[in-house]
Formats: structure tokens, sequence, C-alpha cells
């Protein structure tokens, strides 16, 4: 593969493997069901739609930085397209191109999203038309582009070292389903809690020191 094509590999591979990782707690929080959902507002609402924002910024950077053309101006991007330029069999070649242009129409959405929302806040665009000044992504696109990445790498991975990445949903520890358990079970506990002492919930604001 190569000194500099294997190290650009070896960094898209983290990439992909962490914002998969990063889409699958993203899901387990905010889109699986109305119970969890119901968790997370009881608990720590604002907290909570900021880590919703962050993460969904953070991954459509991310699916952005994979499927970047092979410059940037005078910079050198690590990207699938680059990886493509590296394959010397031109049957191979042409046929993930053609699948990565394809994904460049689902993309296309979420790089004006990276490109005018989060890397910038472009100025034209703002004032253009107040109400379309944010560009919305559906959970649809994120999904497919992520499914459509994950697909390509597999076969670039496959072409280079005969060999391919499971990203399919596995079990981890410390991630958003204990999290939900626990607040969960929080909430269970303090409303017995209240019901037992015949109050209200108890809204506490904790200072600086006490954090």
């Amino acid at each position: 593969m190569g000194n500099e094509l294997g190290t650009s590999f070896f960094a898209m591979y983290q990439e992909l493997i962490w914002t998969s990782k990063k889409w699958e707690e993203y899901q387990d929080l905010f889109t699986t069901n109305s119970e969890r959902i119901k968790i997370v507002n009881q608990s720590a609402p604002l907290f909570f739609s900021i880590i919703k924002d962050s993460l969904e910024n953070d991954i459509l950077l991310s699916i952005s930085r994979l499927t970047d053309p092979l410059k940037s101006g005078k910079f050198k991007n690590a990207s699938l397209r680059r990886a493509l330029s590296e394959i010397s069999d031109e049957a191979t070649r042409e046929k993930l191109t053609s699948q990565l242009d394809s994904l460049e129409t689902t993309v296309k959405t979420i790089r004006e999203k990276r490109n005018k929302n989060i890397s910038h806040i472009d100025f034209d665009h703002l004032f253009q038309n107040r109400s379309d000044s944010i560009v919305v992504v559906k959970y649809t696109e994120i999904e497919d582009a992520l499914n459509q990445i994950q697909k390509i790498f597999n076969q670039i991975e496959q072409h280079f070292c005969k060999s391919s990445t499971v990203f399919e949903r596995f079990p981890s520890m410390g991630g958003s389903y204990e999290l939900l358990r626990l607040l969960d079970q929080g909430l269970q506990f303090d409303e017995a809690v209240q019901l037992q002492r015949g109050k209200s919930p108890i809204m506490i604001t904790p200072s600086k020191k006490e954090i």
C-alpha cells in the first residue's frame, strides 16, 4: 500500500470506526424509542439537547472529511478519493469511482450543512432567507451516507489488504445504554422519595464549587 497511502488509510479507518460508533450512540439516545427519549427529557433536557447537536455536527463533519476531494486548495486530503487514485486496476478503480460519484449525491446536503452552518457561518446564505438559514439534514441521509461509505471502504480494504471490517452494531460497555439505565433508576428513585415526602421534586442548581 505504501507509506503515504497506508498512513492516510489508517486515519480514514479510525475516522470511520469512531463515526460509526458515535452514530450508534446517537441512535440509542435520540431515535430508538419514545421511552428512551422520555428518560432523556426528564433527566436533563438542555444538556442532552447540546449533546445531540454536538454529536450530529461531529458525525456530519466526519462524513464530509471522508468524502472530500483529493485536495482543498493546495492541501491534500486523506479521503476515499485519494485511496481510489492509488488503485492500479482500472476496472476496480472505475467501479469504485462510480460508487463514490453516486455517494456525492447522498452527501450533498451534509456537505452544505458543513460548509454553511458548521465549519463556517455563511454570510450570504444567512441573509438570503432567514427561514432557510439553517441547513437541515435528514436522519435517512446520514444513515445512507454511512452505509455507502462503509461499503466503499471495505471494497478498498479488500483490494489492498484482502480483508474487510465489520461495521455492524456491537455491544459496548460504558455507552449510552448504561447511562439510560442509570438515569431511569435515578428518576424512579427520585419519584419514590418525593412521593414518600408528599412533595414535588426540588430543583437544585449546583454552584461551581459543588460541581
